[in-house]
């Protein structure tokens, strides 16, 4: 669990309150790695919530424009993106501007910073889409 503690998510959290390094270092790792394997399989879609806390008949009933980034990697599964698009009448699913292993890898601390390094590449793909909703929305209300 020493390992774990070490990684960036844990060191983080670690660094925000220190009495979570004795709270990590005293779980077992069977159970650490059966609670991490539960909370993960939150996130893929299951027929009753294709998202974590909303049920299909509720996603249908969202009408705003969405746009969604695919997941490509452990903890933001395609599948979710995927069924969500299907969901949102309104929604465009796009790629992710970084792969899945660079997310992974500075997840993981394989590669120093961190995940939210990454988040600056998303400003193309969401100016575009809002200029283009933007254009949609101003001339459906000309119209």
């Amino acid at each position: 669990m020493a390992a774990v503690a070490e990684t960036p998510f844990f060191a983080e959290r670690i660094a925000e309150n220190p009495a979570n390094r004795e709270r990590l270092l005293a779980l077992e790792p069977a159970h650490f790695i059966a609670v991490m394997k539960r909370r993960n399989e939150m996130f893929y879609p299951h027929p009753d919530t294709p998202m974590v806390g909303a049920t299909a008949a509720r996603l249908r009933a969202i009408t705003a424009p969405a746009l969604i980034v695919e997941g490509n990697d452990d903890i933001h599964p395609a599948p979710a993106a995927e069924a969500l698009h299907e969901l949102l009448p309104r929604s465009r699913l796009v790629a992710s501007p970084w792969s899945g292993d660079e997310f992974m890898a500075r997840l993981v601390g394989r590669v120093e910073g961190s995940v939210f390094d990454l988040y600056p590449r998303l400003l193309p793909l969401l100016r575009g889409w809002l200029l283009e909703t933007e254009a949609r929305l101003s001339a459906a209300a000309i119209a």
